[in-house]
Parts: C-alpha cells; structure tokens; sequence
C-alpha cells in the first residue's frame, strides 16, 4: 500500500550454505524520488564548483601565506609550488614544433 506508514517485510528465502537469509521489505521511506530542479535554486554543479573555487583559494592564499611568512619568500616564489609551475611553463614556451627538423627539435 503506497498510503501506509509501515514497513512491508517479506521472507524471500535463504542460503543453507553460507547461513545467510534473505528478506524484502517495501516502504514508500525507502526510495523517494529526487525533487527536479528548479530554476533559480543552487544545483549539485554549482555546488561542485563552489567547493572547487574555495579549494582552489584556499590552496593558493594559505601557500602564499606559508611561503612568505615561513620561508620567507618574496615575489613569484611566495607561490605555492612555485618550481612546478615555472617548469609546465617553461616546458610549453620552449618545447619546439614536431614539424621542426629533428635535430632542431632536441636543442634547448
């Protein structure tokens, strides 16, 4: 019965081997459906994305913080994993086309 308050449980059968038994039970609490979306309200995205933001600040304003109040460092190397960065730019400003001849493509 959709209407009902209570809990249906019913004996679908058992396991002699693993000593395991088996029941259903059927409730209209147990799988509600998911309220659509309405427009103007907050969505799991922009959740996720919220979450990703802060992460992001939190990553870049508390390793600034660190680095320069630790470490000590001032400029561009206040940035958190300043050397990992540098090198992913230095790697795509320098790397040379494919389309170059080979023994241009290698030379630094």
């Amino acid at each position: 019965d959709p209407g009902s308050t209570s809990a249906s449980v019913s004996f679908v059968g058992t396991d002699p081997d693993e000593c395991a038994y088996f029941f259903e039970v059927r409730s209209s609490h147990a799988c509600a459906h998911a309220e659509p979306h309405k427009p103007g309200s907050v969505g799991p995205g922009s959740i996720f994305g919220l979450i990703v933001i802060i992460a992001v600040l939190v990553y870049f304003l508390g390793g600034i913080f660190y680095n320069r109040t630790v470490a000590h460092a001032r400029g561009w190397r206040q940035l958190p994993n300043y050397s990992l960065w540098a090198g992913i730019w230095a790697f795509i400003c320098v790397r040379r086309p494919l389309s170059a001849p080979k023994s241009e493509r290698y030379i630094p």
